[in-house]
């Protein structure tokens, strides 16, 4: 039967918290990961933050310009604004597909599977002849009755506990276990909401009604109370560090615990809490409590972090990855995405495509770098680019750049990657005079630059510049990029009449060509 949460919300909000519970305290501040739908449209949280260089720069006019000389029809108009429709489409497709990845399991779902695979189980509850496996430190954490009752017994030996309680059936009694390890309720069979309702206030008199889950499992992860585990951190040269844990909560939530915790458990002779031992120098001793935390909590706090954030993020999220806790890998994912900036875009890039970089992190980061590269194209952040990220720009339908400034960032790419090359054949005795490539001026060394050897660099990118799309059509740098023999045939500017019709060019270059990218401003003026 499925989840009553009605019931459940009607039960906590007549009985509030048991008089033998004490007190959730307050929790501290919380930088980290927080509760969310699914990560916002990075464009639209982008909209909220623009470095846009070129506001001098009418795109708009521009391009209404171009629609009035050239003599575009009203239908050719109208069919350029339906294929711009089109890719707008294709774009919010693409980006909720980038978008997309596993959700983490919540630290609820985790408690519920570790109750139904009966793993770590160290006492037996038997109701009425079914036996229901459970774990002495959740039950006591979660319900005062059950604290009182497992207190009695060797804390560890496997305890066998006989339970009848009138009134309540087997099925009743396992949804209120589920309850104790989820905090949500669902009601089965014998149960109807009325009467269910009914026994469960009474039964809550008697047992008393447990906190949120996350208060009573923040008290066991502080308290230490009937801990079971220790995560112990060797740091050569020091005392090796010790913090106590429960082996219940380590095997819900990690699978790589679990593992080591079902293997240790299956060959015997454990004696005492169990010692985990892990090394400093694969899982840092500076994330033990942060790493805790997001095991007992679902929650980041990223306030504990020192130095650089955005590395330190990078070195968490690999950390959580070699152990397996999904939740936060995602939550280090998601912060590394709130930090993209001109001063991490770059460093976020060269990490995310390494083997043990996020693939979810890079597809953020390309998708930020294409919204923005109108803005940042104009800044030194162009030149930390690789080619093959250039190259994946300049193939998107959906970059946000003029095709005229699209060019004029891969020839100043160009250049700059070839005097690069120039400055490293350099002997070393020249490269400590005056007549050093590094040392010259920016016209002077321009002119050293070999055309041919740029047109070889340049090959791959420029024969994705959709020339017949730049505005003006006759701008200089276009004309200039072709004079200098860059582009593998000349720009259709150059043709002169001979593809199509003067009348027609333009328009057929737009409409039955290379499709032209989603560039806001002429979209929006193509719409007027």
């Amino acid at each position: 039967m499925p989840p009553c949460e009605s019931l459940g919300t009607t039960v906590e909000h007549v009985m509030g918290v048991g008089a033998s519970s004490p007190d959730p305290p307050q929790a501290p501040p919380d930088m980290g990961r927080k509760k969310r739908a699914p990560l916002l449209t990075l464009r639209k949280r982008l909209a909220r933050r623009r470095w846009r260089a070129s506001k001098g720069f009418d795109h708009a006019q521009v391009f209404n310009d171009f629609l009035n000389s050239a003599g575009w029809t009203v239908r050719e108009v109208a069919a350029l604004v339906h294929d711009y429709e089109a890719t707008g489409a294709l774009r919010e497709l693409t980006a909720h597909a980038d978008a997309a990845r596993p959700p983490a399991r919540s630290c609820r779902a985790d408690l519920g599977r570790l109750l139904e695979s009966r793993l770590c189980t160290d006492v037996t509850l038997a109701y009425r002849g079914t036996a229901f496996p459970a774990h002495r430190a959740l039950l006591s954490a979660r319900c005062p009755f059950f604290r009182d009752l497992l207190s009695e017994g060797a804390r560890q030996q496997m305890m066998v506990l006989e339970m009848d309680i009138p009134g309540v059936g087997v099925e009743l009694f396992g949804d209120l276990l589920r309850y104790l390890y989820t905090g949500e309720l669902s009601v089965a069979g014998e149960a109807g909401s009325s009467a269910a309702l009914s026994t469960l206030l009474r039964l809550s008199e008697q047992f008393g009604v447990p906190n949120p889950l996350t208060h009573d499992l923040r008290r066991m992860l502080e308290g230490g109370h009937l801990a079971d585990a220790s995560l112990v951190w060797e740091v050569p040269g020091s005392v090796e560090q010790e913090f106590p844990c429960h082996r219940a909560v380590l095997a819900a939530r990690c699978p790589f615990f679990g593992g080591v915790i079902q293997r240790r458990t299956t060959a015997g002779g454990e004696t005492g809490r169990m010692r985990i031992v892990l090394d400093a120098a694969v899982v840092p001793l500076r994330h033990a409590r942060l790493l805790l935390w997001a095991l007992y909590q679902d929650t980041v706090d990223l306030s504990v972090l020192s130095g650089s954030l955005a590395d330190e993020l990078m070195e968490l999220y690999q950390v959580a990855r070699l152990i397996e806790v999904d939740s936060l890998a995602q939550a280090c994912e998601d912060a590394l995405v709130e930090l993209l900036g001109p001063d991490t875009l770059c460093g976020v890039l060269q990490w995310s495509e390494q083997p043990h970089g996020s693939p979810w992190v890079h597809r953020q980061a390309m998708a930020f770098l294409a919204e923005e590269f109108s803005a940042l194209a104009a800044t030194p952040l162009l030149f930390q680019l690789t080619k093959g990220q250039l190259l994946a720009l300049l193939q998107s339908n959906f970059l946000q750049a003029s095709e005229l400034e699209i060019l004029v960032a891969v020839l100043k790419w160009g250049e700059q990657q070839l005097l690069k090359r120039m400055e490293e054949r350099e002997p070393n005795i020249v490269s400590q005079t005056t007549h050093s490539v590094a040392r010259r001026g920016a016209r002077s060394r321009r002119d050293l630059l070999s055309d041919n050897e740029l047109r070889d660099l340049l090959s791959e990118l420029l024969c994705h510049v959709r020339t017949a799309h730049v505005l003006p059509p006759g701008a200089e740098a276009l004309l200039s990029a072709q004079r200098r023999g860059l582009f593998p045939r000349p720009p259709p500017c150059m043709l002169g009449g001979e593809e199509a019709p003067p009348s027609r060019g333009a328009a057929a270059s737009w409409l039955t060509g290379p499709r032209p990218r989603l560039f806001t401003p002429y979209v929006e003026e193509a719409k007027c």
